[in-house]
């Protein structure tokens, strides 16, 4: 048990265990992660507008639900992006693996998502643009190194090609959320 525990913690910085398949595949779980995690930021960022009022309670629900669905769809955004980032540099990745092991990697990011959760009920900190930010930027962490692993363009390109593809990433991701907040 304590074997399983340490894989699933090294998978989630280094993803590619789920990509090999050395861990058992829990396709549920790559689900969701991501779905808590963004539920649990989003709905952090609700209470503080809801606290501040500055929306209802409806819209904190309708925040909450924005959410979930966008926790789930940037997993499939990131294996999209590499999927045709692969297809440019002629290597083969296959997307069902990729998006499993980009969804399966969100256990830090929920953790970091949850804490601010907790200290946003607990102490009515309003703490959710240092958590959204801080759980959106950690979750680019595991795609860089699994986009190492694949080697995406030879040894020599892999570097600039995964850190030009992680900044694009995370360029697209803060727009995205701050046209949701």
């Amino acid at each position: 048990m304590r074997e399983k525990l340490r894989n699933y913690i090294e998978a989630s910085i280094c993803p590619q265990f789920f990509y090999e398949e050395k861990l058992p595949h829990l396709w549920l779980l790559s689900l969701v992660l991501p779905a808590l995690t963004g539920l649990f930021s989003m709905l952090c960022a609700g209470l503080d507008r809801y606290y501040a009022e500055l929306c209802g309670v409806a819209d904190v629900v309708k925040i909450s639900l924005l959410g979930l669905a966008f926790g789930v769809c940037s997993v499939f955004f990131r294996a999209s992006v590499i999927k045709i980032i692969s297809a440019f540099t002629g290597d083969t990745v296959a997307f069902q693996e990729l998006s499993y092991a980009i969804g399966a990697s969100f256990g830090f990011p929920l953790l970091i998502s949850f804490t601010g959760f907790v200290l946003r009920l607990a102490f009515s900190l309003n703490v959710s643009g240092v958590f959204l930010l801080v759980t959106a930027l950690i979750q680019l962490i595991p795609v860089y190194y699994l986009m190492i692993y694949l080697n995406l363009g030879g040894i020599k390109k892999r570097k600039i090609i995964s850190l030009a593809t992680i900044v694009g990433i995370g360029a697209v991701q803060l727009i995205v959320l701050r046209l949701l907040l």
